[in-house]
């Protein structure tokens, strides 16, 4: 059985308007078995506007103000 975990960050946590924030997902597996197949979706405010999301080994895209990645 897979144990797994998100950690969301913000940098930087308070933005102002116009201004770049990067969002940083990581995904912890405390076992004691792998996870076959992983799908996270994050949610950004509404008016937000994605520049991009990607990942080491995750395939990732994005609609409308949702990102969603995933890793098989």
């Amino acid at each position: 059985t897979a144990d797994l975990s998100l950690d969301i960050e913000a940098s930087p946590p308070v933005v102002p308007i116009g201004e770049t924030v990067t969002y940083d997902i990581g995904v912890r597996n405390a076992g004691p078995d792998a996870a076959a197949s992983l799908v996270v979706t994050h949610v950004v405010p509404a008016g937000t506007q994605i520049e991009s999301a990607s990942g080491a080994g995750w395939s990732c895209g994005s609609t409308g103000n949702t990102v969603t990645c995933t890793r098989s």
